[in-house]
């Protein structure tokens, strides 16, 4: 019995519903090609009203093929729009992303609704076509919708989960998982077919992916390379019964409205607690050994491209890293007790920002004198990020509106002798928001914060956190994000050090280039290597750098491999080096 969720019908409503296919394709056809905002609401208030209104299964399925692809047009315009915003969006920005999810499910509730009167007339059998067809549909635009969903950090849509579930039941207790349709969304197959079971698992790793914690377009770049591992995701009824080996899997409730959940985060008690009849279980195992065999091609480098990424600009080494690691089951389990509470904490957004303000306010900028100096003045402002060389696969997070640098060209602007003296310059571009602690543990927080309008988040962004005690500063990482509204949004942030000493770094070749860097301690007890942080892109391998610290002294180091790296920022570990080499 198919038990998805679907509007109630009536024979006879406050408006009528045009039902007549020709009627329908010509209105389609005279809809404003250059304003695709005016065609959401038309062709969402037309979808509306006929999803209401009872209708012959064969006619509804013909105007459901009318309807898709204006409705995919319209999605992939109006999606560009804010798939690319940090968060959380802007008020109008929400609004529209509602508007274009809602005309998805009218979209999905269309063919729910052919899928739920065949199955209730009993017709599926002499209509096994048009069965497969709209239940492959639905289960598309679900999944569309899910991963939208997480590319914004926005919860899913209340019950799209469960009907996704649903729709692989009924498709599994009538053998139609493997029945190809056309592939009307694109990236399903080399032969242009799609079905119900591939919609479902890209569904399905998309979720089982943390995706809360991918970065900025890390969803869209995944629901494009996933269709390459379609054959290595194993769905079965049979339950992997011990712990030990639970890395790599995961469990589908399809009872329930929610994503499959990693088994290494369950208890047995958990497990035989629920309906065994309503569970599966998800083998990623494969998926992660070609994952892995990808980024052994990959090598080291972000940007390189090779074996089934060939000449693809969604290959990214760093992306497949962080999801062959949750496939495989590695860190998914909380390693420390998180502790309730409700307590202020002020936070300032970017590398830059934290350095200022753990600085006292004051920004650092030096002077380079002798030899050494070069053409340009010494007022000249600090180098951006901008000027530091970028990979194509991560967006530029120099954003003033996110603290990630100052205003360089309000400060150019300024006449240089009004400038201070002293490096450590007062500047008033970046600024604090308070926010509330909601838990905590021993390496992390979990952070709620009501959103005044300039500020804008990114998943891997530095922050720095200012705690109730005078000048005491910690610094750490945004991992994830949930926004249930464009005023709030929870985040959680892993802790990077105890505490921080930000200084002046530069390339030990280039005296005249210097950048903010915070130098992080070691600690011995959690086995913590003193390490560095700098703006991402900075530092050439191989190439030494030089430390310079608010009373002028410099020091030389040798980064020895990259330990972290984010849109935001690298973390190096660094040794220290011949002292002479940075005269």
């Amino acid at each position: 019995m198919l038990t998805v969720s679907v509007p109630k019908l009536r024979a006879h409503g406050p408006r009528a519903a045009e039902v007549r296919p020709k009627r329908v394709e010509a209105w389609l056809s005279a809809l404003p090609q250059a304003s695709a905002e005016d065609s959401l609401q038309q062709i969402l208030q037309a979808l509306f009203v006929q999803n209401r209104t009872a209708l012959d299964p064969d006619n509804r399925l013909s105007l459901m093929a009318l309807y898709l692809k204006p409705v995919l047009d319209i999605f992939e315009s109006l999606n560009q729009t804010y798939i690319n915003s940090p968060a959380p969006l802007s008020e109008r920005q929400y609004v529209l992303a509602t508007s274009v999810q809602r005309l998805c499910l009218e979209l999905a509730n269309g063919y729910k609704i052919v899928a739920n009167d065949l199955t209730l007339l009993d017709t599926i059998q002499g209509n096994k076509a048009d069965f497969v067809q709209a239940v492959q549909r639905a289960t598309d635009v679900l999944s569309l919708i899910i991963t939208n969903s997480y590319a914004i950090y926005r919860t899913c849509p209340e019950g799209v989960w469960r009907d996704l579930h649903q729709l692989y039941r009924i498709s599994e207790a009538h053998q139609i998982l493997h029945y190809p349709v056309e592939d009307m969304i694109g990236d399903g197959s080399e032969d242009g077919e799609i079905t119900v079971y591939d919609s479902y698992q890209r569904a399905l790793l998309i979720g089982a992916c943390s995706p809360y914690g991918l970065s900025q377009g890390d969803c869209e770049r995944l629901f494009k390379l996933i269709p390459q591992w379609h054959s290595a995701v194993h769905i079965s009824k049979k339950l992997v019964k011990s712990k030990k080996d639970w890395a790599g899997y995961f469990l589908i409730n399809l009872a329930a409205d929610s994503a499959p959940v990693p088994m290494s985060k369950m208890a047995p008690q958990d497990i035989q607690s629920q309906n065994s009849e309503q569970l599966r279980l998800l083998n990623m195992l494969d998926v992660a050994r070609e994952v892995h065999t990808e980024l052994k091609g990959l090598g080291k480098s972000s940007s390189q491209k090779s074996g089934a990424f060939s000449g693809r600009e969604d290959a990214n080494a760093d992306l497949l890293r962080r999801f062959g690691r949750v496939l495989a089951g590695v860190n998914v389990v909380r390693r420390s007790t998180r502790t309730v509470c409700n307590e202020p904490i002020s936070v300032c957004i970017g590398l830059n920002a934290t350095h200022f303000f753990a600085s006292g306010q004051r920004h650092f900028k030096l002077e380079v004198t002798g030899d050494d100096a070069p053409e340009t003045t010494a007022e000249e402002p600090l180098q951006s990020m901008n000027d530091v060389a970028q990979t194509h696969e991560f967006f530029d997070l120099t954003d003033p509106e996110i603290g990630n640098r100052q205003d360089d060209e309000e400060s150019a602007s300024q006449p240089s002798e009004s400038m201070p003296s002293d490096p450590w310059q007062h500047s008033t571009n970046y600024r604090l928001y308070p926010c509330h602690v909601k838990d905590q543990s021993a390496s992390g927080l979990g952070i709620q914060v009501t959103c005044p309008s300039e500020l804008r988040l990114r998943v891997g962004d530095l922050v720095g956190l200012q705690f109730p005690s005078p000048d005491q500063w910690r610094v750490g990482t945004i991992r994830w994000m949930r926004s249930t509204s464009p005023q709030l949004l929870d985040f959680g942030i892993q802790m990077l050090a105890p505490s921080f000493t930000p200084i002046g770094v530069r390339r030990h070749a280039d005296p005249a280039s210097f950048f903010q860097g915070l130098l992080l301690p070691g600690n011995h007890a959690l086995r913590q290597p003193e390490s560095l942080l700098v703006p991402r892109g900075m530092h050439n391998p191989g190439e030494k750098l030089v430390l310079n610290n608010k009373e002028r002294e410099e020091s030389t180091v040798s980064p020895l491999y990259l330990l972290d790296r984010t849109g935001s920022y690298d973390q190096l570990l660094i040794t220290p080096s011949d002292a002479d080499e940075s005269n």
